[in-house]
């Protein structure tokens, strides 16, 4: 008898970030020092990982945070997956955070009618977000996470005068 595939289900009632994401991780039982040695490896920028259990509108969660400790570089999409390339990353985690920029770069690119390949990173170039997707990549691979879904993202809507 083989061995189920073990997925991940999210479900952002209330929106989703990668810190949120990163918070899901640990509570599933990703090694706070595997997160913190992820992003340590990936050369740029950021300070420590400081995560701690918080409880949120009565639900117990991770409060996951990484500093950034200078003004980033904005980031082309050869810049973002050469930290990639020269992180001590396993293969599969490298694979999937590559994916994502990639799926990232070709959205905005469509947006700003340019290449996929000169898109200008701002928010998803930067440190952060840099660290969210490469932890998560490696989160999904450490925890044997081989498959994930989500239900549709709660969208608020109003006016403005």
């Amino acid at each position: 008898m083989s061995t189920p595939a073990r997925a991940a289900l999210f479900d952002p009632f209330s929106g989703i970030s990668g810190d949120m994401i990163l918070g899901a991780l640990l509570d599933l039982g990703l090694p706070l020092d595997h997160l913190r040695e992820t992003v340590a490896g990936l050369g740029i920028e950021a300070g420590a990982v400081q995560a701690q259990p918080v409880v949120r509108g009565g639900i117990r969660a991770w409060s996951v945070t990484i500093p950034q400790e200078r003004d980033a570089p904005h980031r082309h999409l050869a810049d973002v997956m050469e930290i990639l390339d020269r992180a001590p990353l396993h293969p599969r985690a490298r694979e999937i955070a590559r994916r994502t920029f990639r799926r990232l770069a070709e959205a905005e690119g469509r947006i700003h009618g340019v290449d996929p390949e000169r898109v200008h990173f701002h928010e998803v170039g930067a440190v952060d977000a840099i660290a969210d997707i490469a932890g998560t990549a490696a989160g999904v691979v450490e925890l044997g996470i081989e498959t994930a879904y989500t239900r549709p993202v709660a969208l608020g809507r109003g006016w403005v005068r």
